[in-house]
């Protein structure tokens, strides 16, 4: 090829180039973020957010509390537990002072999260002032700490855990959705109607509280209870069977946790597909009620209540999925232990993997 031809070609090709970036930085950018998607779209599930690797990461440091408070703690425990049968004074007074230190920490974590909440209850002042209480017991205690102050302080807890016994926040936005579709399909006024939407909204509110899947101040109480028991008996001049049987006990509270969290888990599932049920029927009741003067109004508030479902059901499953991973990995470590016997692990490992399974072909 000549001279000229190459430098023709080359001028053509460049003038290409120079055409197809200005088109595709004309293009419209719905067409390129939207319509390229295509069929892909058309068969996503009905509920938006999907789950992704980056929700689980985020969720896995609530998740590693819950665990640690639930079972992850009582396991380790039990191990170091079954070996103190032939340790020295020092590696019991050791054990003895971690107990001490962890008893402290989750104390005072657990009453500042109770000071800081907000409460609705008519003994609220009442409540505030036994937080107070309980609080500034811990702190004056903090530096010579013995088991009957931890024993002492858990009975303040527990008193306060009695009074303050909530519920779920997930099964209140249930039977308040509930009760707001039910409400509007029997309205026939504008009153009534906005009565809905502010029903709704409420709905709203408790879904998207930052508390939604926050452990129960009971299941902290537990854990302070079992933390101080350990403490106790490490302290005290017992047998090795002692302690070995004080071991077991916390196995069985950490399987126990497991089951009773993994049952709770698919409960809250249920709930999530019933309020998805409820505002699907809320859609079609709008939507065959567009004449009415609030329709606007309530449709908006219909699609705030259902984008708030979303997320909360977004993170429910995030969270689910980061716990399962955390519980097979726990069961697994305990099939090489004497703890329990290899076809009770291999039985609640195949129960939990199943149900990592279908968590993944639910996203």
């Amino acid at each position: 090829m000549s001279s000229e031809n190459r430098k023709k070609v080359l001028l053509g090709f460049g003038a290409l180039v120079v055409i197809l970036v200005a088109a595709i930085a004309l293009w419209p950018p719905n067409f390129r973020k939207e319509d390229a998607s295509g069929a892909i779209g058309e068969v996503q599930k009905h509920r938006a957010p999907q789950i992704t690797q980056k929700d689980v990461v985020l969720g896995n440091e609530t998740v590693k509390h819950q665990q640690k408070v639930l079972y992850a703690d009582f396991l380790a425990d039990a191990t170091k537990l079954k070996a103190l049968g032939h340790a020295t004074e020092q590696q019991l007074a050791d054990f003895d002072k971690e107990m001490y230190s962890r008893w402290i920490a989750v104390a005072e974590e657990v009453l500042a999260e109770e000071q800081a909440a907000a409460r609705t209850s008519a003994n609220r002042k009442t409540l505030d002032a036994e937080i107070a209480e309980a609080a500034s017991f811990v702190r004056e205690h903090r530096a010579n700490l013995s088991e009957s102050d931890m024993a002492l302080a858990n009975g303040k807890l527990a008193h306060i855990a009695d009074e303050e016994m909530v519920r779920s926040i997930i099964n209140l936005a249930d039977e308040q959705l509930a009760a707001a579709v039910n409400h509007l399909a029997s309205a026939k006024l504008e009153d009534e109607y906005l009565a809905v939407a502010k029903q709704l909204e409420s709905v709203k509110a408790e879904l998207s509280s930052r508390d939604a899947f926050a452990l129960s101040m009971a299941d902290e109480l537990e854990y302070l209870k079992e933390t101080e028991a350990n403490a106790r008996i490490a302290a005290a001049n017992v047998s090795e069977q002692q302690l070995a049987e004080r071991s077991e006990e916390l196995y069985a509270r950490a399987m126990k946790n497991i089951e009773e969290q993994d049952l709770a888990d698919e409960q809250m599932a249920t709930k999530f597909r019933d309020m998805d049920d409820e505002i699907a029927r809320a859609q079609r009741i709008v939507g065959a009620q567009a004449a009415m003067a609030s329709n606007a109004m309530l449709s908006k508030t219909l699609r705030a209540t259902e984008e708030a479902l979303n997320a909360a059901d977004t993170e429910f499953r995030s969270r689910t999925t980061a716990a399962l991973g955390e519980e097979i990995m726990a069961v697994r470590s305990l099939q090489s232990t004497n703890m329990a016997s290899r076809a009770s692990l291999e039985g609640k490992l195949s129960n939990l993997q199943a149900r990592m399974a279908g968590a993944r072909s639910a996203q």
